[in-house]
């Protein structure tokens, strides 16, 4: 699972273990190439009310070219995290550098990025978009 990204070695660092708000627990870790399954997987569960809320769209499923982006990360400008119980991811969220106009952006030339969120429906009001948003951000700093 430990598989290196598109520039980085996979940051081992940022896995942890956490509680949420009901009590259960999760493992957040970072997303790799060797998820794409468990990634498809997570979104065919997702409600197609979710999926639109996420991608402001009708999102049916992912393609080939999404699932490619969403497990490709360089762990710097392209950052996906994922929230697992066992095998299965229950939330993910991910954040891209954006520079002027919102294009994508690399380094000390950007410091803002895009962030967007997915949370199983079964999941949602679990605090499990809150232990992402923490992580994230601090893997931002």
């Amino acid at each position: 699972m430990q598989t290196s990204s598109d520039r980085h070695e996979y940051p081992a660092h940022w896995e942890a273990d956490v509680v949420l708000r009901d009590g259960g627990t999760a493992r957040i870790r970072p997303i790799t190439v060797d998820d794409a399954e468990r990634l498809v997987s997570f979104y065919e569960q997702v409600s197609d009310e979710s999926k639109y809320y996420r991608f402001f769209a009708p999102y049916p499923r992912l393609s080939a070219k999404d699932v490619h982006r969403f497990t490709h990360h360089d762990f710097v400008d392209r950052v996906g995290l994922a929230a697992a119980v066992g095998d299965d991811f229950i939330g993910t969220v991910r954040y891209d550098r954006i520079g002027v106009g919102g294009r994508p952006a690399t380094g000390a030339e950007a410091d803002e990025a895009e962030v967007a969120f997915l949370v199983q429906d079964a999941h949602q009001g679990r605090g499990v978009a809150s232990a992402l948003l923490e992580h994230i951000a601090a893997v931002a700093r």
